[in-house]
């Protein structure tokens, strides 16, 4: 039984309207985490960054496959340190998409 219907019969709601809440609490908490993130890198460290492209195998005849970019940036380390890192759903992985992703979430060198 998933958590929304567990949800639902306690408060004694309808399932739509928890499905609801648990959206609106999703965004908020992503907002969050948006917010207060903080840059990667810095002075003596170093940024990873790779582009990927994710599609579907299986195509039906007469039809496009579906093709999903994704940018991922980590900050590697040395220690046991639990690194940053970032992934992000981009249309395509022209300089003009990248660079202001790397310049939003990159912090300067020095």
């Amino acid at each position: 039984m998933s958590n929304q219907v567990t949800a639902a019969k306690k408060c004694a709601l309808n399932q739509s309207t928890i499905s609801r809440w648990y959206e609106k609490f999703r965004a908020l908490v992503a907002q969050h985490q948006e917010a207060s993130r903080k840059p990667l890198g810095g002075p003596g460290l170093v940024i990873e960054m790779d582009e990927s492209m994710i599609s579907r195998m299986k195509v039906p005849i007469g039809r496009r496959k579906t093709l999903i970019w994704m940018f991922g940036m980590m900050e590697r380390r040395t220690s046991d340190e639990v690194p940053q890192a970032l992934v992000i759903l981009v249309k395509d992985r022209t300089m003009s998409t990248l660079k202001p992703l790397i310049e939003k979430y990159v912090a300067p060198a020095a």
